[in-house]
C-alpha cells in the first residue's frame, strides 16, 4: 500500500483518484495518509462503530514515516503553543477576508467572490498558525477535507462559512503538520501569497491607523489651544471687570 500510494502521489498529484477496496487497503490509508496507528484504525473502522458513508477522502500529500509521525506533530505542536498570538483573532480574521483571492484558493475548488472563503482552509489555518501558533488539524466536510486551527483548546475555524451553514464535526480530526500540509508545491504557493497580501493588509492598515492618529492628534492640539486661548480670554475679561467693578458700584 505504501508503493500504491507513492505512485499515486508521484503520477496523480492534485488529481481526485476514485479507489474501491476491502477493509484491509482501507484501513492502510487511515494509518499511511491520516496519522493512526494500527489500533486506532481498528478502532474508528465504520465497520465497528457502524459509522458508513456514501465514500471517505485522503490527501496523498505525505506517506507516512516521512513527515507525518507522532512525535513530530507533537514536538511541532509544543513549539507552536509558545507563541504569543500578535494580533486578534477579530483582526486576523479581517485580514485574512480582504486578502483572499482566486490565486490564494485551491485548484480543485471554483472560486467566485460570493463565497471567498471556498478553498482557502489550509493556507488560512498556516498564515493563522504564524501569528497565533497552536494546531492546524483537519477533518471532513460533505466529503471534503478541510482544514482549521485549535488556539488554547479552542477551535478557530477562519473559513466555516464556505460550507453554507451544516454544522462541522471538529471532534472527529486529526492534527497536521506543517510540513505535510506544505509539501505540495502549489499550497506552498498559496500560502506564500496569502501571507504576503495579509503582510501589506497589515501595513496598509497600520498607515491608516497612523494617519487617523495624526489626525486625531492635530485636532486634539488645536482643540487644546483654543481651550487655553479661550481661557487666556476669560481671565483677561474678568480681570478687566474686576478692575473696574468698583466704579460701576459708585
Amino acid at each position: 500500500m505504501r508503493d500504491f500510494v507513492a505512485m499515486l502521489q508521484r503520477d496523480y498529484a492534485g488529481k481526485h483518484i476514485a479507489i474501491v477496496a476491502h477493509e484491509a487497503p482501507q484501513l492502510a490509508l487511515d494509518v499511511i495518509l491520516d496519522g493512526k496507528t494500527w489500533p486506532e484504525a481498528i478502532a474508528t473502522n465504520w465497520r465497528e462503530v457502524g459509522s458508513w458513508q456514501p465514500g471517505w477522502v485522503y490527501d496523498t500529500e505525505v506517506i507516512e514515516g516521512q513527515m507525518n509521525s507522532a512525535s513530530q506533530d507533537a514536538c511541532l505542536a509544543a513549539n507552536d503553543g509558545e507563541k504569543a498570538c500578535t494580533a486578534s483573532l477579530a483582526q486576523l480574521r479581517t485580514a485574512l477576508a480582504a486578502s483572499w483571492t482566486a490565486q490564494t484558493a485551491s485548484p480543485l475548488v471554483a472560486w467566485s467572490p460570493s463565497n471567498p472563503s471556498s478553498g482557502q482552509c489550509a493556507v488560512s489555518a498556516l498564515v493563522l498558525q504564524d501569528y497565533c501558533g497552536g494546531e492546524i488539524c483537519r477533518c471532513v466536510v460533505a466529503g471534503t477535507p478541510h482544514y482549521f486551527n485549535r488556539i488554547d483548546d479552542q477551535v478557530v475555524d477562519s473559513t466555516a462559512g464556505q460550507f453554507g451553514g451544516p454544522a462541522i464535526d471538529y471532534s472527529a480530526s486529526t492534527m497536521r503538520s506543517r510540513q505535510r500540509i506544505l509539501r505540495h508545491a502549489d499550497t506552498r504557493q498559496r500560502y506564500e501569497l496569502l501571507k504576503e497580501r495579509v503582510e501589506q493588509f497589515w501595513l496598509s492598515w497600520m498607515w491608516w491607523l497612523k494617519q487617523l492618529g495624526a489626525s486625531i492628534m492635530a485636532i486634539w492640539a488645536r482643540i487644546a489651544c483654543a481651550t487655553r486661548l479661550y481661557g487666556l480670554v476669560i481671565r483677561i475679561v474678568s480681570s478687566s471687570l474686576a478692575r473696574h467693578r468698583p466704579e460701576l458700584a459708585g
